[in-house]
């Protein structure tokens, strides 16, 4: 369920060119699709014992809009490129992801936006992720958070 609409944003950071990856742009609500504020935001590091171990793969940002929690997982590496990578958000109630679904495809920027009601419940986000090659960078989850 990626949302493929162009907007347009006037922003004073450049992207950065690192050994052929392009950074990412930090995230703003609208630009991905989630309605709200943020309320919870986390850097995703390679943490499966490969060459991406410890490196920045991206970052997961979770907004909430008085009934939902909206995830989306954005890219700092291969940005432009599109590669494998997966959102998605978990309630405690053990509501499966709803109305909406996770978001797994081969993405040039970002996963999601992914929902969940998030009324009186704690939420947990998954994001995963791999390379040109198919090599799995990262697969993390953060535990329960933003209880409300």
């Amino acid at each position: 369920m990626h949302l493929k609409k162009v907007t347009a944003v006037v922003s004073a950071t450049s992207s950065l060119l690192l050994g052929g990856v392009i950074a990412a742009p930090a995230a703003h609500a609208g630009a991905y699709g989630c309605a709200g504020n943020q309320v919870y935001s986390a850097t995703v590091y390679g943490n499966l014992g490969n060459s991406w171990q410890g490196k920045k793969i991206g970052n997961v940002y979770t907004y909430f809009d008085g009934t939902y929690n909206c995830t989306v997982f954005v890219k700092a590496v291969y940005v432009g490129t599109k590669t494998y990578t997966a959102v998605d958000i978990s309630n405690q109630r053990n509501d499966t992801t709803q109305p909406f679904g996770g978001d797994r495809g081969n993405y040039a920027s970002y996963a999601g936006p992914v929902k969940i009601d998030g009324r009186n419940t704690c939420v947990s986000e998954y994001a995963y992720a791999e390379d040109t090659n198919g090599t799995a960078m990262a697969s993390w989850s953060p535990g329960w958070h933003s209880c409300g």
